[in-house]
């Protein structure tokens, strides 16, 4: 179907996909003519009920009643314990008609500004298209209250779901609703987010990052990161991923963290906040006395403001300065210097967190009582791409 629409953080709906451009009047409307649809297991290539009943530990006949519907009368534990397996097994269901439901689900995002999110969030809505699913994205800027009407609207609306596409900001709406509603969130296991999340391994992303640069013969290494309280967490579960690997072989005498100085509100105001920051951080005293030879950033936009600074000023990268980011985004390749970068497979995320949100659909069909008793938890490996932006350590100089 498409996604829909975005929430503005001052309340105005604009289109942010293909095909609809809605006002906030119009979504009861939207979302009332889908036609009710029944969840049913479809067989992914290579994957049977019959893997399922192995990984699961029970008969494939219980397998075929429990994701067809075909019965009631399954203890909570058994459906759940099939679910989870079918989840784990990335076993894809469509949906064809039966009873009344929404055929929606609602996506919150942040802001259309980060690239990152956005990927997401096309990865989302184009797994949805396929089973003729409708996306609703809601861009909250960590605003509590909007996030609120968002959540409400949903439940109200009689959504198939909600994604999150980072932790919830009103936590006692979420707990809240999640009782009603399936619910699954994308984030580090370190927010300590309750129910079904997909997990982004980043502590496994800053070691990978810091792996790389000492295999490199880096030993003078700067760690650049963000000042922003909200995404303080998953951000500082990263730093330590590096710092726990780079302290394995280096004392801190070589090692220099940065965090920039901009608030969050102005991360939310300025689309090039990450660039800006990136640029400041060269311009750091402290990064400018130092011997660093590698450099860490957190994401690939800060990576990219590092790189521009460095080659203002006449350095070469990756001669003279490695520089590795974390996210890589689409044009991470096509950079005049290409970046070296850490993958965490958006694509494989969102396929994971609406398979993940489908599956709890079904507990929410068969068991409301057990709904959320048990919590699916999905994590995502990253991976690390080697590009151009990183090289052999040298002197200063030389």
């Amino acid at each position: 179907m498409g996604m829909v629409y975005c929430l503005c953080r001052r309340g105005a709906a604009r289109p942010v996909c293909r095909r609809f451009a809605v006002s906030m009047s119009e979504i009861p409307r939207l979302c009332a003519a889908h036609t009710a649809q029944k969840e049913v297991f479809m067989r992914t290539k290579g994957v049977t009920m019959n893997d399922i009943a192995a990984a699961a530990g029970v008969s494939q006949s219980t397998v075929s009643m429990i994701l067809n519907q075909k019965s009631s009368s399954f203890p909570a534990a058994t459906v759940e314990k099939v679910l989870a397996a079918a989840s784990a097994l990335n076993y894809q269901f469509r949906r064809t008609a039966a009873s009344p439901s929404s055929n929606t689900v609602l996506v919150i995002s942040v802001t259309p500004s980060n690239p990152y999110y956005t990927s997401m969030l096309q990865g989302i809505d184009r797994d949805a298209s396929e089973q003729e699913i409708t996306t609703v994205a809601a861009f909250t800027y960590h605003n509590p209250e909007l996030e609120a009407s968002c959540v409400r609207m949903a439940l109200n609306q009689n959504f198939l779901g909600i994604i999150y596409l980072f932790p919830p900001d009103n936590e006692k709406v979420f707990n809240e609703t999640r009782q009603h509603i399936p619910i699954v969130t994308i984030c580090d296991k370190s927010n300590n987010v309750p129910g079904d999340i997909v997990e982004l391994n980043n502590f496994e992303a800053g070691i990978l990052a810091a792996q790389h640069l000492l295999s490199l013969g880096h030993t003078n290494i700067a760690v650049f990161a963000s000042s922003s309280d909200r995404a303080s967490t998953s951000r500082a579960t990263r730093v330590a991923g590096v710092l726990s690997e780079i302290r394995k072989y280096v004392s801190d005498d070589h090692l220099l963290v940065l965090s920039g100085n901009s608030s969050w509100h102005a991360f939310l105001e300025d689309k090039a906040y990450y660039l800006q920051m990136g640029r400041s951080l060269v311009q750091n005293k402290r990064f400018q006395q130092s011997n660093t030879t590698g450099i860490i950033c957190l994401n690939d936009m800060t990576a990219y403001g590092v790189m521009d600074a460095l080659i203002e000023q006449n350095y070469r990268v990756p001669e003279d300065f490695s520089v590795i980011g974390s996210d890589n985004l689409l044009f991470s390749g096509l950079a005049q210097v290409s970046l070296t970068t850490i993958e965490h497979h958006p694509d494989i995320v969102a396929r994971s967190a609406l398979s993940t949100l489908l599956s709890r659909t079904h507990i929410f069909a068969s068991n409301q009582s057990a709904a959320t008793s048990t919590s699916f938890q999905v994590r995502c490996q990253p991976a690390l791409i080697v590009r151009n932006s990183t090289g052999p350590a040298r002197q200063r100089g030389t």
